[in-house]
Formats: structure tokens, C-alpha cells, sequence
């Protein structure tokens, strides 16, 4: 089932419910300053949450670094995943993109995250390198990166 939640970009007021989500899909969940950051320090951000009425369902986070983007964190609550959210968040981002000089996006993946792994190969990223103890939990990262 698909369904379709309204898309905008985040905002303060958000972090409460990002925060939320974060600490239920996550095993090693960002902390608040770092959601605080992304959303209210970072200059070059392009940060967006889908909404079903007015509660946060999902989020992308990421920023622009000249010609790259960045992306940070993405993530859909339980109750909504597998339903077209994620991909809805990534359109709207590569939509916002087109405007832009951005030539490649980038993120880390776990690299035992096999879902998400499958889920951007389908959006055109690739492997291109092996972060080593990437995470808080010593669990290494898979670099992929998408040409636009």
C-alpha cells in the first residue's frame, strides 16, 4: 500500500517529533543536539519531513556542499514504513535538486542495513568505499554515492 503524506521542508517546531522517531527506528539513535544542529545551525541544509495531518511521519536530512549533497539521515516511523514515504522523501529532494548545481550525492549506509542498501541501489547509488568504525557502535559504513 502507498500512500501519500504532504512533503514541506522542516522546522524547528519538528524536532520533537524527529527525535521520537529517530529513538524508536533506530538502534543507535541521534541525539538531540545533533537534530538541533541539522535544523537550526546548519546553513546549507535541505531538510524535509512528511506529514500525515499534523504529525511527522518520516524525515530526510542532509546539506549542500558546492556541487555535492550530503545525505545525512533518512527515516520513516514503524507504522509507515514500506509504504512509499522514503521514496517520496527522495523524490521531493531530488526535485528540490534540479534547481541547483549539485552533481552528486552522497551517504553512509551500515553496511548490515540490507533494506535501506537495497532501497538506495534502486535510487541509482552506488558502493564506492568502506567507512571502518563508522558508527558509535563500531559497525562500518558502506559509501555510496549517485551521479545527477
Amino acid at each position: 500500500m502507498t500512500i501519500t503524506p504532504v512533503i514541506r521542508e522542516a522546522l524547528p517546531t519538528d524536532i520533537e517529533q524527529l527525535l521520537a522517531i529517530e529513538r524508536r527506528v533506530f538502534t543507535d539513535p541521534w541525539t538531540r543536539s545533533q537534530i538541533e544542529f541539522e535544523l537550526l545551525k546548519q546553513p546549507v541544509a535541505l531538510n524535509l519531513v512528511a506529514c500525515m495531518n499534523e504529525d511527522v511521519i518520516g524525515y530526510l536530512l542532509s546539506y549542500l556542499v558546492v556541487d555535492e549533497l550530503h545525505l545525512n539521515n533518512l527515516a520513516v516511523d514503524n507504522d509507515f514504513q514500506k509504504q512509499g514515504v522514503a521514496a517520496g522523501l527522495m523524490q521531493e529532494m531530488f526535485n528540490r535538486l534540479e534547481a541547483t548545481a549539485v552533481k552528486h550525492c552522497y551517504l553512509e549506509v551500515a553496511v548490515t542495513n540490507s533494506g535501506a542498501i537495497a532501497f538506495y541501489r534502486r535510487w541509482g547509488f552506488d558502493q564506492v568505499a568502506i567507512r571502518k568504525n563508522y558508527y558509535h557502535t563500531g559497525e562500518d559504513a558502506l559509501v555510496m554515492v549517485k551521479g545527477l
